[in-house]
């Protein structure tokens, strides 16, 4: 069902994935999505896992951040960073306050694991789930820089690094970057009792060797 949901001032959308005929709301899911055209790739597949999660009987709430997707607000609005900590922050309270979880569990994927590792500071979790995170941010805001860049024209002037930055069609703005810089997760302790951590530089166990031919 869609909701909306205090984000710290402003209202958020989500949809909340719940099977209707369970009854047991001890423990209930956040998932905090990407930004950006990372947040469009990965829609089907957070949609997916928050309806594998319903179906065995786990509550999971699954949000845009404010300024994107159907949320109010747009790229270009102020304390981008700040006020996503507080949507975090805010899912994981309505799922306490609104159904009663008394144990919450976050999947953050890329920046939304970024952030929500950082909300964890203020929160007492049970089980935190990093997807790819993104652990330095002047090494992200690097890349959206690099994908901006090669969307550009060969006429159009080249952004400075302080001003906004347009990638895939999506714009972080020049406050929003500067606040992300700085951001070095290796510097925090997440106040969870279990973290997993699941790296996109992941390789199968074993690769074949594309030159040998048995015979």
């Amino acid at each position: 069902s869609a909701v909306y949901i205090d984000g710290g001032g402003e209202p958020i959308f989500a949809w909340l994935h719940r099977n209707a005929g369970n009854r047991e709301l001890d423990y209930g899911v956040v998932i905090c999505p990407p930004i950006g055209y990372e947040q469009v790739h990965s829609h089907r597949t957070l949609r997916h896992l928050a309806d594998e999660l319903a179906l065995a009987s786990i509550p999971t709430l699954r949000f845009d951040w404010h300024g994107t997707g159907d949320s109010p607000g747009s790229d270009e609005d102020p304390h981008r960073y700040r006020t996503w900590l507080v949507n975090a922050r805010e899912s994981v309270r309505w799922m306490r306050d609104e159904l009663g979880c008394r144990r919450i569990g976050i999947v953050g994927l890329r920046l939304g694991a970024a952030l929500a590792a950082l909300a964890t500071l203020d929160l007492e979790i049970d089980g935190l789930t990093l997807w790819a995170p993104v652990t330095r941010g002047r090494q992200y805001v690097r890349e959206l820089r690099a994908i901006g860049l090669t969307a550009e024209i060969p006429d159009r002037r080249r952004s400075s690094p302080m001003t906004d930055i347009e990638a895939a069609g999506f714009v972080l703005n020049s406050e929003t970057a500067a606040d992300l810089g700085p951001l070095d997760l290796s510097k925090y302790r997440p106040h969870a009792k279990r973290v997993l951590v699941v790296s996109r530089r992941a390789r199968p166990l074993h690769r074949p060797d594309s030159t040998r031919v048995d015979r």
